[in-house]
């Protein structure tokens, strides 16, 4: 979407990052409360790995569960993460 302005060295993460994310949330979850920032929720987020030109990969951070829906109907959560080096 060209509305999302993202600088600064942060990025929405491909399907692999949030799996990777899947794998550590519930330290991930605690370091963003010791941070006072919001946690990430049991739902579904998109990645920015597309399955088409109209179609992008989301992942359950609850169940786990992966799919590839239409990006201009589905509605999912997007949280963008920085490098870390």
């Amino acid at each position: 979407n060209s509305r999302i302005h993202i600088e600064g060295g942060w990025h929405i993460p491909s399907f692999g990052e949030m799996y990777f994310i899947l794998l550590n949330l519930k330290v991930i979850n605690q370091a963003l409360e010791y941070a006072g920032k919001s946690l990430l929720k049991d739902d579904w987020y998109w990645t920015s790995t597309e399955a088409s030109a109209t179609s992008a990969w989301s992942l359950n951070l609850s169940s786990g569960s992966a799919g590839s829906s239409t990006k201009a109907s589905i509605q999912r959560y997007v949280r963008a993460v920085s490098a870390f080096i």
